[in-house]
């Protein structure tokens, strides 16, 4: 069955065709977003080689739309979620939504010049084609609304839904996106989502997509079994909301992000902390954790084992990356202490910098030519 749909007109025509964009990665990552705010659980895009002409295909498993919705919903321009509804979570995994703009749905145009829809949702298939020249034409004429785009609907079985975005024609004048830049955008956004999983090129975004030195430690606990420790020191420091470790157990994430003791060393400052992005799975956590999954008992023997595990294991590596600044914050340590040492009566000054000096040796070994030492 076919039926014409027609565009509703917004003067956001420029940001539609997709000049919003500084790059197509980013453009893509709106597309992402959209499966987000669909409340699909994966997410699976596929990328060119350079100057090829296979499409670009973004695919997700969320709830999909109707032919009515893609009429007077989804070709609505800037017809944004929050225009239509107060409520800013999605209506199944009551998500906060990320697709406010209402333009995002086109982004796709940024990188392609035709951009194909296939919609899933209720027992039909919807698909739909948008031509960028046919926008930019009617555009500069200012009768965008006169398109008259075909639906072709199909039925489908009932259970089958989700979205698919193929673009084809790529614009050749654009670089191509890259998949390390576009697992790089989304891996801080999505990677730690409990049920929301994004495949690049069919392999899942990973602690090393962050991009800096990335390792890799594996050991078995007596009571949880396998655990393995992944980070990355990242370049430069992120956000604090974003940093640190979480659990995965059993594909999800429990819990909030956390710096394993990292946050208890003094002499690592919060910048050079903040580098740290990592993931502990262990599957055999699944018995100390909450009944709602939020949260791993903080009581948990096995779980202090596996937190001590991670402190030594990235302590030492953040350290050797992070030298200059950590030596520095221990030449700021050093000194604060002497000052006080030197409040102290003669008799106990010396104890007192002999136990000091004790500390940090424990983590600056005496060979080490850009060591401190509170001895005048």
């Amino acid at each position: 069955m076919t039926k014409a749909a027609r565009f509703g007109v917004d003067p956001k025509l420029t940001a539609i065709l997709g000049d919003a964009y500084s790059s197509s990665e980013k453009a893509l990552c709106e597309l992402v977003d959209n499966a987000w705010d669909a409340d699909a659980g994966y997410v699976w895009v596929t990328l060119p080689e350079p100057l090829t002409n296979t499409p670009i295909i973004i695919k997700d498993d969320g709830v999909g739309m109707t032919g009515r919705e893609i009429r007077e919903i989804y070709l609505k321009i800037a017809n944004d979620r929050l225009s239509r509804s107060k409520d800013s979570r999605t209506a199944g995994k009551r998500r906060l939504v990320k697709g406010r703009k209402g333009i995002g749905k086109f982004a796709g145009l940024a990188a392609a010049h035709t951009m194909e829809l296939e919609t899933r949702s209720r027992g039909m298939l919807t698909q739909l084609s948008i031509n960028k020249s046919h926008l930019l034409t009617a555009g500069a004429r200012q009768d965008l609304e006169k398109i008259d785009l075909p639906l072709i609907s199909s039925p489908v079985d009932k259970s089958d839904r989700g979205t698919t975005i193929t673009l084809t024609d790529l614009d050749q004048s654009k670089e191509f996106p890259r998949p390390d830049v576009l697992r790089r955008l989304l891996v801080r956004e999505y990677s730690r989502e409990a049920d929301f999983q994004v495949f690049v090129n069919g392999e899942p975004l990973t602690v090393s997509d962050v991009g800096g030195e990335t390792r890799t430690t594996n050991f078995n606990h007596l009571d949880v079994g396998p655990v393995t420790i992944s980070w990355t020191i990242a370049d430069k420091p992120l956000p604090k909301s974003e940093a640190g470790f979480i659990y995965r157990i059993g594909g999800k994430v429990v819990g909030r992000p956390t710096f394993c003791g990292l946050d208890e060393e003094e002499d690592l400052p919060e910048k050079v902390r903040n580098r740290v992005w990592g993931e502990i799975e262990a599957d055999g956590l699944d018995q100390h954790v909450t009944s709602d999954w939020g949260e791993i008992f903080q009581n948990s023997l096995p779980l202090k084992a596996i937190k001590a595990e991670a402190r030594e294991a990235v302590s030492s590596h953040l350290r050797a990356v992070c030298r200059t600044e950590v030596n520095a914050a221990k030449a700021r340590i050093a000194k604060s202490v002497k000052a006080r040492i030197e409040t102290l009566p003669e008799h106990r000054r010396q104890y007192a910098t002999e136990a000091v000096e004790r500390v940090i040796q424990k983590y600056f070994p005496e060979g080490d030519p850009e060591s401190v030492s509170l001895q005048s």
